[in-house]
């Protein structure tokens, strides 16, 4: 099996980031990865920087996470009261 790569210091910062929007918007792993058409274990991998991302991927996860927030801001809903909207908007993406 090939060695893995450390990652980047851009990768740890990107995956960070797109954790703390997750986080924020209350929205649980299993709910990114419906979110993103994805599965859990890529979004943890990406968030922890275990795997690299590409740019028209982390662009995606970014802007589907603010669809959600926006959406969230326009029905004035906080994070915390938000499950079974950001449920609602997975299952609708």
């Amino acid at each position: 099996m090939p060695v893995r790569k450390p990652p980047t210091e851009r990768q740890r910062r990107l995956g960070a980031e797109l954790r703390t929007m997750r986080e924020h918007i209350g929205m649980s792993i299993n709910e990114a990865a419906a979110l993103h058409r994805t599965d859990r274990t890529t979004v943890s991998n990406t968030e922890s920087a275990r795997s690299g991302v590409s740019f028209p991927h982390a662009e995606t996860c970014l802007a589907n996470h603010r669809t959600v927030l926006d959406r969230m801001r326009e029905r004035a809903l906080e994070p915390s009261g938000s499950l079974d909207f950001i449920r609602r908007v997975a299952q609708e993406t």
